[in-house]
């Protein structure tokens, strides 16, 4: 088996348990900010808490919420008999797969976790209500030529990059055109240099 696909495989691995696992940055409107581990967000989900790292959630009430007890449950135990070495907590688990060395043998192993992170991200958001990243951009609308846009009363950057696991789009508040295919996300990307992200 060659060796880039394994490499491929397991950057794809990565990419996809990281939001899982490790904190993730976000933007919350006016600056960047850190949330917790999916995992951690929907385990404090059910005992109402949340840590200080950010990243708040809409916390479950006792009785704990079912669907939520589900996804831990399918979580702890697929990683719990698959994972490469054995850990004490699921999250160490999840942070294990992610950053183990894979090696060509076990390819079959990486696309199986793979399908499941790319399930457990999906649900997660779900069940959190998350909503995917916006990145406001700091130029001009192609389309419109508009550079502000207001919402809310608040004057806002009119262009905003949406990504999340498996598509980018980006929209103009202003004129709501919305560009998301490859074809034109490599025209969109051009058309503004590249793009730009607004600071923090």
């Amino acid at each position: 088996m060659k060796p880039e696909l394994i490499a491929g495989a397991t950057t794809t691995l990565r990419n996809t348990i990281r939001p899982l696992a490790y904190p993730q940055p976000h933007w919350d409107g006016h600056k960047a900010q850190t949330a917790d581990p999916l995992y951690q967000r929907v385990r404090q989900a059910l005992t109402a808490t949340t840590s200080q790292s950010g990243g708040g959630l809409t916390a479950s009430k006792a009785p704990a919420r079912i669907d939520i007890l589900a996804w831990l449950c399918q979580v702890d135990s697929i990683t719990a008999v698959l994972a490469p070495k054995p850990a004490i907590t699921t999250l160490r688990r999840l942070q294990d797969i992610h950053d183990h060395t894979w090696t060509p043998d076990q390819l079959g192993a990486v696309k199986t976790f793979t399908k499941a992170a790319e399930h457990w991200v999906t649900q997660a958001k779900e069940l959190l209500g998350d909503t995917p990243p916006a990145v406001p951009l700091r130029r001009h609308c192609p389309a419109c030529d508009q550079l502000w846009h207001v919402h809310a009363d608040t004057r806002v950057f009119a262009l905003k990059a949406v990504a999340t696991m498996d598509d980018w789009h980006a929209i103009c508040g202003a004129c709501k055109t919305v560009w998301y295919t490859p074809a034109e996300k490599a025209l969109f990307l051009r058309m503004l240099n590249l793009g730009e992200v607004a600071d923090a």
